[in-house]
């Protein structure tokens, strides 16, 4: 038996409107860190005019706020004030947002741009797909479900092909990495069925 996959693993054959999501602080003391988000965030805002493709922002940090309405960008919601530590609770309306607008079709597809801390001396900004999961594999039932997205980061994209994705030997190595999956990829537990 089949179970039907919930809303938010629905595959959307046809992406007509776009989301990004951007993390900035909200002071301006992250100089680097907030700039380095707003220029990658600048040049997908750039990539979507060029194509003539519908988009709009979702703003976590008074940084990504100012800047974009300063721009003339179609902002749909700005969360801020967050402080230095959050609780998941403090994140609740940033997800509920960020889902409902992908469930009632505001957007087809949601991308995040962060910084992401590699180690204390090195973080980038990268752009991360969200939203639509681009495919799922089940790599041993009961076990675990692998979903793909695509990465963009300052060391290249990642987006898996279909070869690699159905490579057993590719799933064997995120299973035994001990570091955790390779960018782009998220591992849960499974249900059984």
């Amino acid at each position: 038996k089949t179970k039907e996959l919930p809303g938010i693993l629905e595959k959307r054959e046809k992406i007509e409107k776009r989301a990004l999501l951007v993390i900035t602080s909200d002071k301006g003391l992250a100089g680097a860190l907030n700039a380095n988000v707003i220029r990658r965030a600048e040049a997908w805002v750039k990539a979507r005019r060029i194509n003539n493709e519908e988009f709009t922002l979702v703003t976590v940090g008074k940084r990504a706020r100012d800047y974009f309405e300063h721009k003339g960008a179609t902002i749909s919601k700005s969360f801020w004030g967050f402080g230095d530590t959050i609780e998941l609770e403090d994140t609740l309306p940033v997800a509920e947002t960020l889902i409902q607008g992908f469930l009632n079709h505001t957007w087809d597809e949601l991308s995040a741009v962060y910084t992401h801390f590699r180690t204390t001396l090195l973080q980038e900004a990268v752009v991360r797909g969200v939203l639509p999961i681009k495919d799922i594999r089940v790599v041993k039932p009961g076990d675990i479900i692998i979903f793909y997205n695509y990465y963009e980061g300052e060391e290249g994209e990642y987006n898996p092909d279909a070869f690699e994705i159905m490579d057993e030997e590719f799933h064997t190595q995120i299973l035994n990495d001990e570091w955790g999956a390779p960018e782009g990829v998220v591992i849960v537990p499974c249900p059984e069925t």
